[in-house]
Parts: C-alpha cells; sequence; structure tokens
C-alpha cells in the first residue's frame, strides 16, 4: 500500500539529509541559470498548454525542471536500510508537524524555488488541505482533502478524480519562490505529491484561484482535449496489411527527415489473439539506431490480450484497433516493423502518420523497452528492474502486466525511481497501486488521461457480499506522463519492489517503459526481446481439495449480530482449497455463523470439515442440521504469526434436510486460563456419500 518519501523536489542527495528541501548549489546537476532564450515565463495557463502538447516530452525542456516526489513512505527504509530495506508501513508520515492558528498542520511538502506541483494522490483523504504559496501566512487553496481531489469541488473530472478507490489532481499549481502543504487530519494519511523545480531566476506566475476564472477558456480546452484526446490531423499515411506465417515481418519506412511519426496503428487477427497480441513484435528504428521493442499489446498498455481502454497516449478498441499518439522524431529515417515470432500465421494491418519536425539539439528520439520474468518468488522481498538507462533523457511512463497465481494482493511494493547517480531514490512511492493511482487493491478496471487498470481477472469473481478483494490471474496497469515526465541528465533507474502478501514461488512480471532519449542513450535492456520470451505465462492452477465444498461461497443464513463474515484470501501459510477461506470474527463467547449447502447428491454424506489454526483462534462447536457433532474443537496455533489448516476434521454421517445441510459453527469459552479467541476460519468440508 502506500508509502512515500521525504519530498525531493530538488533531486541532490546531499539536500536529502535535510527536511527542508531547496535549491541545490552544491550539487553536481545544480539546475542551469535560465538564459535569455529560455526566459519564458511558466504560468497556469502556459502548464495547461503544456499538459495537452504531445511534442513536449520529445524535446530537451526550455527552461529545464527538475522533478521529486514526496510521499509517505516508510521511513525506516532510509534511516534503517540494512534492517527494514522493505520497510512497509507507508503512512502518517510527514516532514514535520506545525501549530497554525490552533491547529496542528503536518507538512507534506515544502518546497524552495520557483517550481510547480503537478500530481497529488491520496488513498484516505481526510482533513482539510492547505497550499501556501511564497511564504504568504494565509494559503491559496484550503479545501477538504477528499473533495479537493475529488471530481467538482476545486476542478471537474478528468483533472481531478476518485479512480478505484484512488484520488488523484492533475491540476498544475505553479509557484514562484516557495509551496508549502499542509493537512490537519492527524496520522495515518497516504499521499504523494509530484513536483517540477526550475532554476533560481527562472520566471513563473504563482497560481491564483482566480486563474480557475480568468483561463477558463484555456481550462475548459484542455479538459475537453483530455475527455476526448484528438487524432493527429494531416501529414502523410502509409499503411501495410499482410498475413504472416511465423518468423515472417512486414514494415513501412520514411526517409527525407527531419520528420516525426504523430500517429501510429496496428490490428493483429489470429486464432489465438492473446498469444498473438504478445508474440507479434513492434520493432521500431530512428536513424539506423533501434529505438523500440516491444510486443504489440504490451506497447499499446493492454497488456497480455484485447482489452479496450483509453488515455492520452493510447487507445485499444474492441475492433482490435490499437494507436499511439507518441511523437516519434527522427533527423533523417525510420522503420516501423512487425515481425510474427509466434507459431500461428497472423493477419496484421499497420498505419502511421507522419509530418515535418525540426531537429535541433534538443530533440530525442522515442523509445520503449520490454522484459518478462517469471517464477518470481515473493520471499524476501526485493527490487525488481523496470529498467536503467544511460544518457540523456525524459521517463514518459510504463505499462505493468502481472500475472498473480493467488486471490491475495501482489503489489504492496514501492517504486524507487534513482536519478543522475542518486545513493537514495529521489523518488520513493508507497505501493504499486497507489503509483498506477488508485488503491486499496481495488480490482476494479478504470481508464483515465494518464494512468488505467485495463484489465483485472480479479474483478471477475462472482461478487459476494462476504468477499475480500481477489486479484488473482491477469492484471494489467499503465502509467503515462505528462507535467510529471521525469528528466535526467545522465542516468535514470527505475526499481519496483516485488512484496507480494504471500509466500509464493510463481509470480510473473512483465514491464513495458516509455522514455524519450538523445542520440547514443542506452538501456540495460536488449532492444529486441529473445523469441522465447514472448510467451504469455498462464495461470498456475490453484490448490484444491478434491471433492470440496468451498466454506467461502456457501450462503449464510443465520449469525450473532456481532460476527463479521467474509471470504479471505491467502496471505502465508495454509494451503486453502481454491485460496480461500471464510473469515469469522465474533466478540464473545456464544457468538456463531450458520451457513448451509446443497448435498452433491442425495445422501447420506460422511462429513468432513477442512478449518484454520491461528494464534488468534480458539475453541469452537460445530453442529450440522442442529445436532451436536463431538466435542470442541480447537483451532489455537501457538506459533506467532503462523496459520495451518487442521486437515480433514471428521463430523460423522448426515442426511440432508430438504437436500441441504446446515454447518453452524459457534465459539466456545476457554476451558484453560487461555484469552478468549472469539475468530475462525472454515475451509472446506467434504461430503463423501454413503452407501446404503
Amino acid at each position: 500500500m502506500p508509502t512515500s518519501l521525504q519530498p525531493k523536489i530538488l533531486l541532490c542527495p546531499t539536500a536529502m539529509a535535510g527536511l527542508l528541501i531547496t535549491a541545490r548549489p552544491s550539487c553536481a546537476q545544480e539546475l542551469p541559470a535560465p538564459s535569455a532564450a529560455n526566459a519564458k515565463t511558466i504560468s497556469f495557463a502556459s502548464l495547461l498548454e503544456e499538459m495537452t502538447d504531445r511534442e513536449v516530452l520529445a524535446r530537451w525542456p526550455q527552461p529545464f525542471y527538475s522533478t521529486g516526489q514526496s510521499s509517505s513512505y516508510d521511513r525506516r527504509s532510509k534511516t534503517e536500510p540494512q534492517k527494514h530495506p522493505f520497510a512497509n508501513n507507508d503512512k502518517g508520515h510527514f516532514l514535520r508537524v506545525e501549530q497554525r492558528e490552533g491547529r496542528r498542520e503536518a507538512v507534506l511538502l515544502d518546497a524552495q524555488g520557483p517550481g510547480a506541483v503537478v500530481r497529488m494522490w491520496t488513498a484516505n483523504p481526510k482533513g482539510t488541505l492547505r497550499v501556501y504559496l511564497d511564504g504568504a501566512a494565509q494559503p491559496q487553496i484550503a479545501l477538504p482533502m477528499k473533495a479537493m481531489l475529488s471530481d467538482g469541488a476545486l476542478i471537474a473530472s478528468p483533472l481531478a478524480a476518485e479512480r478505484a478507490q484512488g484520488y488523484n489532481l492533475y491540476l498544475p499549481i505553479p509557484y514562484a519562490r516557495s509551496c508549502k502543504i499542509t493537512n490537519d487530519a492527524g496520522p495515518n494519511l497516504y499521499y504523494v505529491v509530484n513536483t517540477r523545480s526550475y532554476a533560481a531566476g527562472t520566471r513563473v506566475q504563482s497560481f491564483s484561484m482566480a486563474d480557475l476564472k480568468t483561463q477558463s477558456a484555456v481550462l475548459n480546452r484542455v479538459q475537453g482535449a483530455l475527455k476526448s484526446p484528438p487524432a493527429y490531423a494531416g501529414g502523410r499515411m502509409q499503411n501495410r496489411s499482410a498475413s504472416l506465417l511465423p518468423g515472417q515481418s512486414a514494415e513501412i519506412a520514411w526517409s527525407g527527415g527531419p520528420q516525426a511519426i504523430r500517429r501510429l496503428s496496428v490490428n493483429v487477427e489470429a486464432p489465438n489473439r492473446e498469444a498473438a497480441l504478445r508474440s507479434t513484435l513492434l520493432m521500431m528504428e530512428a536513424d539506423g539506431q533501434p529505438t523500440v521493442g516491444v510486443p504489440v499489446g504490451d506497447f499499446f498498455g493492454s497488456g497480455v490480450g484485447l482489452n479496450p481502454f483509453r488515455d492520452w497516449w493510447r487507445s485499444v478498441e474492441s475492433n482490435g484497433r490499437m494507436t499511439s499518439h507518441w511523437v516519434m522524431p527522427f533527423q533523417r529515417t525510420s522503420v516501423i516493423r512487425l515481425k510474427n515470432f509466434g507459431s500461428q500465421t497472423v493477419r496484421i494491418n499497420l498505419e502511421a502518420v507522419a509530418d515535418a519536425w525540426k531537429w535541433d539539439d534538443n530533440s530525442m528520439h522515442f523509445r520503449a523497452n520490454w522484459q518478462q520474468e517469471g517464477g518470481l518468488q515473493t520471499r524476501p522481498p526485493r527490487d525488481w528492474n523496470f529498467i536503467t538507462i544511460r544518457g540523456q533523457g525524459i521517463y514518459a511512463g510504463d505499462t505493468l502486466a502481472v500475472v498473480n497465481p493467488l486471490h491475495s494482493w501482489w503489489g504492496e511494493g514501492d517504486e524507487k525511481i534513482y536519478l543522475d547517480g542518486e545513493s537514495f531514490p529521489s523518488h520513493f512511492g508507497t505501493g504499486t497501486e497507489d503509483y498506477y493511482g488508485y488503491a486499496w487493491i481495488d480490482n476494479r478496471r478504470f481508464e483515465a488521461p494518464f494512468h488505467a487498470q485495463p484489465r483485472s481477472d480479479g474483478s471477475q469473481v462472482p461478487e459476494n457480499a462476504r468477499f475480500a478483494t481477489s486479484n488473482r490471474g491477469h492484471t494489467t496497469v499503465t502509467r503515462t506522463r505528462g507535467l510529471d515526465g521525469i528528466p535526467f541528465r545522465s542516468n535514470l533507474k527505475f526499481d519496483m519492489e516485488i512484496w507480494h502478501w504471500a509466500s509464493i514461488k510463481n509470480l510473473t512480471f512483465a514491464a513495458t517503459t516509455y522514455w524519450y532519449g538523445r542520440p547514443g542513450a542506452t538501456s540495460n535492456l536488449p532492444v529486441v526481446p529473445t523469441p522465447a520470451s514472448l510467451v504469455v505465462q498462464g495461470v498456475p492452477e490453484m490448490f484444491k481439495i478434491p471433492n470440496a465444498i468451498e466454506c467461502e461461497f456457501m450462503e449464510v443464513i443465520n449469525k450473532s449480530p456481532s460476527v463479521t463474515a467474509r471470504m479471505q484470501a491467502r496471505w502465508e501459510s495454509p494451503a486453502w482449497s481454491n485460496e480461500l477461506q471464510l473469515s469469522v470474527t465474533g466478540e464473545k463467547a456464544g457468538d456463531f455463523v450458520e451457513v448451509r449447502f446443497p448435498a452433491p447428491r442425495g445422501g447420506p454424506h460422511h462429513l468432513a470439515l477442512h478449518a484454520t489454526k491461528s494464534p488468534g483462534f480458539g475453541l469452537v462447536r460445530v453442529m450440522v442440521n442442529g445436532k451436536a457433532v463431538g466435542g470442541p474443537i480447537d483451532l489455537f496455533h501457538p506459533i506467532v504469526p503462523l496459520r495451518e489448516v487442521t486437515g480433514p476434521v471428521d463430523l460423522g454421517v448426515f442426511e440432508p434436510v430438504n437436500g441441504f445441510y446446515t454447518l453452524r459453527v459457534e465459539v466456545m469459552a476457554p476451558t484453560d486460563k487461555r484469552p478468549l479467541r472469539p475468530r475462525f476460519g472454515l475451509d472446506a468440508v467434504v461430503a463423501t456419500p454413503v452407501q446404503p
């Protein structure tokens, strides 16, 4: 879940030692002073215009800015890195707490020098968020955090919205001298703030609430464009349609630059389209250098399979057409190629539009890399490298396709982005889903201009009021960048922690990274992945007890008022059938739950209960069809924090009543000096027919 880092507005490793981030005169990568040629004024309106200018990321920024991130990440990762390298208490960590007008305000961000806030996120908005600009005693913005990061109070969607329980604000807030953001809600807040910092002397016009009215024309135009991203109009189109046998390729090419690819569309059809979208590789060259080598489904953000969605940079349609709006400049030549590395014939349609481009010393080539690793072990946690880049460029986004064998959550891991030789990352996050702009392991699909969850197999689990969210199967999440693009002068390293709730050995990550680089920039990944890696990793079969009737799917027909009963996904050790159990929490002795299930075939049946043993569990009494079953069953496990399964507990032979069996499990008071533990977990029942 969420974790954050101290605000790194300016990316100087030495500045990280303090709580107040200021301009970094002692840093080797100090921001250059703006030249007369770069002396434009940064304003609310100019940042809005930049947000919807697709050419901007393809040029080295003028005036230059560095990016930073402040978040609530667990500070032990910094203060005790040997002991707690993957600390996960990622909430309630602030720069400091101040007293103002009789209230306590926790400081989320304290940025010195000209800059801009370009993104905010939280999982649990609460309290009042205050934004103080340029040292003012009163905030320029003071709103309930939930309202400010939702549709309507400050700005409408899509610039502000809740998506899959993640609250996001993309409205730019420029400041000339400083910005402080505070919250008065107290502890346990998850937050991330992304910022830009400009060199001292850069002209920045600070945000005012009046800008929302005076710049309404620009604001409305940008909002409209983000809601309905336009396709590039003009230029020269080339297209190619072909049937590709295994090993064959088709391409289109340009010469006579400088030009830029402005729109790229691909459609791939095959008997097994899901496999074809992974085994058909999109390869590109610019000025004789390979720049892109990514499976087509992953390149367009779909991940595994065809998963329709739309953001500012890409769209995937249900008819199979996938379109990219990344601007891809070249000085002399460009080649776009599709190659079939699979075992089936694929039918492809390739279409691209190019137009003029003014090539100068600030121009950069578009790059995209991909890698997949299966069989990932989740214990101990570790950093998994998305990409390491050498050279100068701008990081522009990524797509992560995950194959998770269990219902339990795979994405506790934090992102760590190191820039220009940093020993500690200037971007340190609070959880994988937080990085992608949602929260609380929410498995609902969503789309937005700069982030989306196009696929989530867990969302297809049948609705059940007791169900704890499933994240089993394939998940695709993607985040692209605009104002929060990350410039780097010499290198960039992006790691994501592998941090799963369960200890497993078969997690799969496949990451696509999008970036712009000056000619000569390279990465640690092969531009063209190995053909053997271009396969869809299947979802491993779950463990199931033969002939099990799963307790988590049984109908709850009665329970004590104080009892909660819900599905629970496997966390650590117990090998639950179907990787789920029915978790029951009461308050006192006598609390109970009654469930019923249909008899498999007639009757009678020999019933065996499979349950869970845990340090938090105790004695229970079991009844079937109103009849007591033997003596108490002890579900206590003495070793913290482990849990174990009971194996089959013999309940005896019973006849169904009206075609059903009713199972009642009741908390019992302990018979020794142990404390009352009014909780238990029920895994499954096996009903074996008894011959008359």
